[in-house]
């Protein structure tokens, strides 16, 4: 294990006061591990074995906050539509082309809105997606049915 450096009193303080405030688990857990690092030395498989993570999870927490200190650790996790082709207001208004329909008792066409929303991003897509889209907007009671053999 290489050597702790030490920290201030104050932050060792300032730790104390973010355990005591922690959000959520998963941000109690984060300063736990720092602060069970900080205030008593332990090794990270010590760590892993008290918070119940992997030994390289805590070193990688104690990496972090070595580099920038304990307000990297207070931001929320990465989270967000990362690989999204529309944003959710475009989806809503390519949608709301679509369930002009629907309001005349009619299913969605869903081969038609995945030709409307091919056109819009200027890619294919797989019909997943499509399928996704629409559930995402409780939209799903609009689809046609299977038909019955």
């Amino acid at each position: 294990m290489r050597s702790i450096s030490p920290i201030s009193i104050d932050e060792l303080e300032q730790l104390q006061e973010e355990l005591k405030s922690a959000s959520n688990l998963a941000h109690f857990k984060r300063m736990q591990c720092i602060w069970l690092r900080n205030a008593l030395g332990l090794s990270s498989t010590e760590i892993a074995a008290a918070v119940g993570w992997h030994p390289s999870s805590v070193r990688r927490i104690y990496s972090k906050y070595s580099r920038s200190g304990v307000s990297l650790l207070l931001n929320r996790g990465r989270g967000g539509r990362r690989r999204q082709n529309l944003s959710v207001e475009e989806e809503v208004q390519l949608l709301s082309i679509f369930l002009r329909y629907t309001r005349a008792g009619h299913p969605i066409n869903v081969s038609a809105f995945k030709d409307a929303y091919e056109r819009r991003i200027g890619h294919a897509v797989p019909k997943s997606t499509i399928y996704r889209l629409l559930c995402r907007h409780n939209c799903a009671r609009f689809l046609p049915r299977r038909s019955q053999k």
